[in-house]
């Protein structure tokens, strides 16, 4: 295992898991949603590690401009690949790393979205499958603009994300009088 797949499933073991705890335990919903959210801008404005940005968000986009178009091989270190050398397999072996962090993060978001739907915490009609992408992606964007410093434009996508979700949620609305 080369020194990049091993700093990966370190983080993912050490960071990730620690980070996604409260979102992948049983009956997790909106509050959890939000705090995870919340967590990730808070940790960007304490300084530290996080205002680098999260290993994977910033491993994804370094596999971007090197990732295969139509069949072609992917080199870790120059771009597209001519050949069979041992670092496309790395390659592969990084894709294989940030595409299953990202699919676990879509399904805590997902299984989080469809107790939030039950308990009546989003939007009727939410689609928790696709909103467990956009959240998805969403992580990925702060995690990545975290380089840039700007506390404010993260929370102001958190707030605008988690309205999204529950403008007009019926636990949202107002009691009403008959």
């Amino acid at each position: 295992m080369t020194k990049k797949l091993a700093a990966l499933d370190r983080y993912r073991d050490h960071m990730v898991g620690g980070a996604l705890a409260d979102l992948e335990r049983p009956g997790a919903s909106v509050d959890q949603i939000g705090a995870y959210l919340d967590g990730l801008v808070q940790a960007v404005a304490a300084g530290g590690p996080a205002r680098f940005g999260c290993l994977m968000a910033n491993t994804m986009s370094d596999l971007a401009v090197s990732f295969p178009r139509d069949g072609e091989a992917v080199s870790a270190e120059t771009g597209p690949a001519t050949g069979g050398s041992d670092e496309e397999h790395t390659a592969e072996e990084v894709s294989g790393r940030v595409l299953a962090h990202l699919d676990r993060l879509v399904a805590a978001f997902q299984t989080a979205l469809t107790t939030a739907r039950e308990r009546g915490e989003v939007r009727p009609g939410l689609d928790a499958a696709v909103h467990a992408h956009q959240l998805a992606v969403t992580v990925q964007g702060i995690s990545t603009c975290a380089r840039l410093g700007r506390t404010d434009v993260l929370q102001h996508s958190v707030e605008a994300t988690m309205s999204a979700l529950t403008a007009d949620a019926p636990s949202q609305s107002p009691p009403q009088t008959i």
